[in-house]
């Protein structure tokens, strides 16, 4: 595990008994009987030939504040009308600007459907999740032994959301082995120099198999979409990209013309 993906996960463990002293797990699973039902993140992104997730986020470690004026609601707004399948949201806080909260004003101001991206490592955050209205579950197994990984993702099906399994590289499709895996993601960043490696992600895809495969980070272009494309993947996170682009929707849009 990178030194930052390790600082991150155990700032979030300290976050987390925070939280659990705040809201009990006992009582939170009480509580989200009274949430409505997910929305289908899975269906949404085999949209075929391919889909697009659509990032919010404030900030992130590779490149600092992304965003000045952050409006989450107004994103969401833009990336739905704009033909995204689904919204990515940074949840974590210290490093990445989010928050739990954020989930509800972007499903108030879309009909799409939500991951909450986040370093989600204990049952108490998969109904955390679903509690704040999260639709996916992002599940890096870099960070997970292979059982809990299974735990987890057993845990977000029964609470009728859709997980999204995270590698970075053949170690981590080792963990996934004897897995019904609806939606993988493979990230192209090199978790130690933060390098965008696509080569390297587009060797892994070839070795793994899903429903739908997305491809994460770097995707700047619709050449790097043509490219993973050929690859085998069919559908794109894409963050910062969008963010930094003065005209999001034309930005977005193009990513999606001309769709093969």
């Amino acid at each position: 595990m990178s030194d930052i993906l390790s600082a991150i996960v155990r700032q979030r463990k300290i976050d987390v008994r925070g939280d659990l002293k705040r809201l009990p797990l006992r009582r939170l699973k009480t509580l989200i009987e009274r949430i409505p039902q997910a929305r289908d993140f899975g269906r949404a992104v085999r949209r075929r030939p391919y889909s697009l997730i659509a990032e919010i986020k404030k900030s992130s470690p590779s490149e600092g504040e992304i965003v000045r004026r952050f409006n989450p609601a107004k994103l969401a707004a833009v990336y739905a009308a704009s033909g995204a399948s689904a919204i990515s949201v940074l949840t974590e806080n210290r490093f990445f600007g989010g928050s739990n909260h954020l989930i509800g004003e972007v499903k108030k101001a879309c009909a799409l459907p939500v991951l909450r991206k986040d370093f989600i490592f204990s049952e108490y955050q998969i109904y955390e999740s679903r509690y704040y209205g999260s639709d996916a579950v992002l599940l890096i197994a870099r960070i997970l032994e292979k059982d809990i990984l299974i735990k987890l993702f057993d845990l977000t099906k029964k609470l009728g959301m859709t997980p999204l399994v995270e590698l970075y590289g053949t170690a981590d499709a080792e963990k996934i082995k004897g897995m019904k895996i609806p939606v993988l993601g493979i990230n192209t960043r090199n978790l130690k120099s933060g390098e965008i490696n696509f080569a390297a992600a587009e060797a892994l895809a070839g070795k793994v198999e899903a429903e739908t495969l997305v491809c994460e980070s770097g995707v700047k272009t619709r050449r790097d979409i043509d490219a993973a494309l050929d690859a085998g993947f069919d559908s794109f996170l894409v963050g910062t990209a969008i963010l930094k682009n003065g005209n999001k929707r034309r930005f977005i849009r193009s990513l999606m013309k001309n769709e093969k």
